[in-house]
């Protein structure tokens, strides 16, 4: 397994995270599309209302 570090801390805003798979495609002969395979990804994070008391409003929906 690969581990990754960002250069630098990432904010993450309503529980969303992107990420880009770049190299290691592999072209399937059958339908002649393109393909990454992943096994495991996994992001680990902080929620800021521990460090800064803020309390996530009713309406907000993760």
């Amino acid at each position: 397994m690969q581990s990754f570090k960002l250069p630098h801390s990432v904010l993450c805003i309503g529980g969303v995270v992107k990420i880009e798979l770049l190299g290691r495609v592999h072209k399937d002969t059958f339908d002649g599309l393109y393909y990454i395979c992943v096994s495991h990804a996994q992001i680990v994070g902080k929620p800021l209302a521990e460090d800064f008391g803020v309390a996530p409003s009713k309406n907000d929906v993760l």
